[in-house]
């Protein structure tokens, strides 16, 4: 199951294809030309078994303006001249209530996200070798692809048809009306059984890799799983095995990837590894133990300024706000629930600094990175 178009894959079986294209995910809109490479998959001599196409259609009112890129590469241009010039603005214009606070380049790029005309949102802007930001001229073409395909192949049921036509296709048309959702009860029990088949299948992924003598052949075995019948689920947790295998132990490691199997979640997980893998010396180590003692109290305020030491210090990164420093921190301490500190006679709200092991890693890892390493390009922020 996939929602691309098989690059490079040759497939020796005959098997009946389907291929699922709903508009309302425009990622899933295929050419004609991709529809035959993924026929062309088929190597068996006398070809498919069987081709079903099944899609949806959206009649866009709003027609497709004929000079669209040109009007999202000015969006995009915009875009890049205001992140460019936001720092220079800020630094002319300190007491300005629009720059109080930093650019943060990674959340900026996500909030150019957008839509035309029915496409899937795509990031309009990125930053170039030399730190500049410019347009994304690959995903604003790929708006173009998108609308064009929604206005001419699937704007109405028979448009798809007569370009499969035209090209020399036999099509067999079979006309279907959706009456009602699938039932709650069937999508929990498919999901269930989704699950429990890709559980099933990462159990045996691990007995498998835990045969294996070392660190070399585990890697090396991990890969080959990974271009075989493996989950996306499965393929993703190799993939973080792999990654984190020299570091941490492997039935230790097994436990957590089993406990963090989120991206969002095995990042933070993935951040204190680097930080728990550091020689005692490392300034980054060092640092963080000195300004979060353990059972001491701290506002808000107070952990952003030490944690922006850090951050905007040692990592060289633009300085953050409360809102954006907490949930980083809980990357390197257990922090406790909101409580009250008196400052000036006021109660005023505070966390406890628990512990520096929110993620419960014990005893010595792997391997360690060097107090001389910079963790700048190793930390996901």
């Amino acid at each position: 199951m996939t929602c691309t178009y098989f690059v490079g894959v040759d497939i020796t079986e005959r098997f009946h294809l389907i291929t699922a294209i709903n508009v309302s995910k425009p990622y899933t809109i295929l050419s004609t030309d991709k529809l035959q490479q993924i026929a062309g998959r088929c190597r068996h001599p006398e070809g498919l078994l069987s081709e079903t196409i099944i899609y949806t259609t959206k009649n866009n009112n709003n027609e497709m303006p004929t000079n669209l890129q040109e009007k999202v590469l000015e969006d995009a241009e915009a875009l890049s001249t205001f992140g460019n010039l936001y720092s220079k603005l800020k630094n002319k214009f300190p007491k300005s209530y629009y720059f109080t606070d930093e650019l943060i380049e990674k959340d900026f790029i996500e909030t150019t996200a957008k839509r035309y005309f029915g496409s899937s949102p795509v990031k309009l802007i990125r930053k170039n070798s030399d730190g500049i930001f410019v347009p994304s001229y690959f995903n604003i073409d790929f708006v173009r692809i998108q609308v064009d395909l929604l206005g001419r192949l699937y704007s109405t049921p028979n448009n798809l048809i007569d370009a499969l036509k035209s090209e020399g296709h036999t099509v067999e048309v079979n006309n279907y009306i959706e009456n009602e959702d699938i039932p709650l009860d069937i999508r929990m029990q498919t999901d269930e059984d989704f699950q429990e088949a890709t559980m099933l299948q990462r159990e045996d992924l691990i007995a498998r890799l835990q045969v294996e003598g070392n660190i070399v052949a585990r890697e090396r075995l991990a890969r080959n799983l990974m271009t075989q019948r493996c989950s996306m689920q499965n393929s993703l947790f190799l993939e973080h095995f792999i990654e984190l295998q020299k570091y941490v132990p492997f039935d230790l490691l097994i436990e957590k990837l089993r406990e963090y199997d989120n991206n969002v979640d095995y990042n933070r997980f993935y951040n204190y590894v680097i930080f728990w893998t550091l020689e005692d010396t490392h300034p980054l180590k060092t640092t963080i133990r000195e300004i979060f003692p353990i059972n001491e109290l701290f506002t808000g305020a107070q952990l952003t300024e030490n944690f922006n030491i850090i951050y905007s210090g040692l990592l060289s990164y633009p300085s953050l706000t409360p809102k954006q420093a907490i949930p980083l921190i809980k990357n390197f301490c257990t922090l406790s629930d909101r409580t009250s500190m008196r400052i000036n006679g006021k109660p005023v709200g505070a966390y406890r600094i628990l512990n520096l092991n929110p993620f419960g890693l014990e005893g010595e890892p792997l391997e360690r990175i060097s107090a001389i390493t910079s963790v700048t390009h190793l930390l996901r922020f």
